[in-house]
């Protein structure tokens, strides 16, 4: 049985005496979530690409961190429990991600604190049915986002080096602009320069954010 979120092709042979060259217009079209077609991917999202690694640096100067008891999330300095790879995950949204730790764990946003997913075998294990290991990132201006998660709520980044919940945000509002625990800007890191002609390293693809 054919999916109702999928639109069908009509056969351009058998059905051209009843529709003519009109027939041939049909195509396949991508939908998203509840049979609605895919929103088109924002700009401030083309860096977020499967597979890239990044921080996310809080407005303390420091990094989301995740501990390696596979649970906690703190705050801490540029090491590699501060290092995140991006799972994108379009058939939740253009701007829905997931990122996969260096503990091989999604962070998570839970009822009531912020912590790790079950271990995973790599960044692209990502349960389908899984809910809150989503997050939508949005833009909230200057180079930095927010990431909302499954309960309406953002990720904060405490006075108290824990990262936890923001209150709850209705649906369809945005986040209010006075609020700066849940603004993060993302810091990419850089892919290992490949060697180029003559011995010399071929300079990396500039993109949008920051490197290091």
């Amino acid at each position: 049985q054919s999916s109702p979120d999928e639109h069908f092709e009509l056969d351009k042979d058998s059905n051209y005496e009843h529709f003519g060259r009109f027939s041939r217009r049909f195509r396949k079209r991508k939908v998203g979530s509840y049979g609605k077609k895919s929103s088109p991917k924002q700009k401030y999202m083309e860096p977020f690409k499967n597979g890239r690694r990044l921080r996310l640096k809080t407005w303390r100067n420091n990094y989301i961190r995740m501990r390696s008891n596979g649970k906690d999330v703190h705050q801490g300095g540029a090491g590699t429990e501060e290092i995140f790879i991006v799972k994108t995950l379009p058939q939740f949204g253009a701007n829905c991600i997931a990122l996969y730790g260096h503990f091989k764990r999604y962070l998570r946003a839970n009822r009531k604190r912020i912590d790790q997913s079950s271990r995973r075998s790599n960044y692209n294990s990502f349960p389908n049915h899984w809910k809150w290991e989503k997050f939508w990132v949005e833009d909230v201006g200057g180079g930095k986002i927010a990431l909302r998660t499954y309960h309406d709520t953002y990720l904060r980044a405490h006075t108290n080096g824990v990262m936890d919940h923001s209150p709850k945000v209705g649906k369809g509002k945005p986040i209010p602009k006075n609020w700066v625990w849940e603004k993060f800007t993302p810091v990419w890191i850089s892919p290992k320069r490949k060697v180029g002609s003559y011995g010399k390293k071929a300079s990396p693809k500039r993109t949008i954010g920051s490197y290091r």
